[in-house]
């Protein structure tokens, strides 16, 4: 593929060239009939023919090597962001992969850059009934929050015996401090 990339803008530069060469020419043929004083109609029309027939050749040949080099860095562009996407999608499945032994995602941070060299961002949000990992890329823009920002996020749900586990101790632990907090309220206000 690269190669065939390399075969195209030579042919295209060898195009441009050979494109400025007639219109040098078609100049130089000016010039002569200009220094040499010819008038005559048919010379006239061949000078015409000659410069537009170069410039158009040498426009033809800038929009087409200005196309090609547009259409590989685009190209570049895609397998990046292709690349990146892969590889976010690939650290966020490992992450939700590790688990503790109550099935809740154990926090890790690996520092992995994208295709722009930038940090991967991972983010964990865990609520009673599931976890969730958030892999981020910047993109190719390197800004957080727009709109070519690339993201993986997975889902994990502990088993139900966990769930009714961490439910039962976030009561007891509500239940235990709303009674040492009833109690110093009672302490204080019998010291004052």
């Amino acid at each position: 593929m690269l190669e065939a990339i390399v075969e195209l803008i030579t042919f295209i530069f060898e195009l441009i060239f050979h494109a400025i060469c007639l219109t040098v020419n078609a100049i130089a043929y000016v010039v002569s009939w200009l220094v040499t004083g010819g008038s005559r109609g048919e010379d006239r029309r061949r000078v015409a023919i000659a410069v537009r027939v170069g410039l158009f050749l040498t426009i033809l040949a800038v929009a087409a090597g200005g196309y090609a080099i547009w259409g590989w860095r685009s190209a570049g562009r895609e397998r990046r962001i292709a690349a990146t996407e892969s590889q976010v999608r690939a650290i966020a499945a490992k992450l939700a992969a590790d688990t503790d032994e109550h099935g809740r995602l154990v926090p890790a941070a690996p520092e992995e850059a994208d295709a722009w060299d930038q940090l991967i961002d991972i983010q964990y949000k865990s609520t009673i009934a599931l976890d969730v990992v958030t892999a981020t890329s910047l993109g190719p823009d390197r800004k957080p929050g727009t709109h070519d920002d690339i993201t993986a996020t997975r889902t994990v749900v502990p088993p139900k015996r966990e769930i009714a586990r961490e439910a039962v101790e976030r009561v007891k632990d509500g239940a235990v401090n709303r009674l040492k907090r009833a109690i110093s309220d009672r302490v204080r206000d019998e010291s004052e």
